[in-house]
């Protein structure tokens, strides 16, 4: 709202509490292969049956992946085992934007199929480390990506030290209500687009940006409200009251 509308008039659209992430996900779904311009007829086929066939909250996340930042789950690791009094807090999803998305990472996104490990630009060592046992970057360009899924789930499991990331993991597996969940790992020199949709937020093959999207919602609602008096009474009376 504060990028669409600088004055909050009585006109002002304002969603219900359920309806408040209906655009993004709009925008979401519009940037699929089921509705992106370009795609082949076997991407959209696939696209469509997959739709159909999942429950809302797999196609939600399907959509809108939740993503994290390895680094920040590292960092509040570490810290909390540094202070004793201090709790490590579940870390916040990233939104999927360029903005948002850091480089020099690890990203982890759950996309309601299976958990995609995206390594970015060069990591620190430590995180690394952390993640797949490596001591640099050129040992992890010698692993294939099943390799390095494999490496994943084997920190997963240490328990000397503990694995910083396990806790995140295990909240993904209780929100899914199952833990049977697959990794597949992007290295540095590929791109994650054909397993998830991380810059949902961006302009994106002729698709608009989350900005300018809301930006397109707001102008065709005031049209309408101008067009329709009673409409603009009925919304006006809304807020009054």
């Amino acid at each position: 709202r504060r990028c669409c509308c600088q004055k909050t008039a009585a006109t002002q659209l304002v969603l219900p509490e359920a309806l408040r992430l209906l655009p993004l996900f709009v925008l979401a779904l519009l940037k699929q292969p089921l509705f992106r311009h370009g795609a082949t007829p076997d991407a959209r086929a696939a696209a469509m049956l997959s739709a159909m066939q999942q429950p809302i909250s797999a196609l939600l996340l399907h959509l809108y992946p939740r993503c994290y930042s390895l680094k920040v789950v590292l960092a509040a690791s570490t810290a909390a085992s540094e202070g004793s009094e201090v709790q490590a807090e579940q870390p916040r999803a990233l939104r999927l934007g360029e903005e948002f998305v850091g480089t020099d990472d690890v990203l982890l996104a759950d996309d309601g199929a299976q958990l995609v490990l995206w390594v970015r630009g060069q990591p620190p060592a430590e995180l690394l480390a952390a993640c797949f046992g490596v001591a640099d970057q050129g040992q992890l360009e010698a692993l294939s990506s099943a390799q390095l899924a494999q490496a994943f789930a084997a920190q997963l499991g240490q328990q000397e030290p503990p694995s910083p990331f396990a806790g995140l993991v295990s909240a993904l597996a209780v929100a899914r209500l199952h833990n049977t969940v697959s990794v597949c790992v992007v290295p540095p020199a590929s791109s994650p687009d054909s397993v998830f949709m991380w810059d949902v937020e961006d302009r994106r093959s002729g698709v608009t940006s989350y900005k300018q999207y809301l930006c397109h919602i707001h102008r065709r609602i005031m049209t309408k409200i101008s067009e329709d008096e009673s409409a603009a009474t009925a919304l006006a009376y809304a807020h009054r009251h």
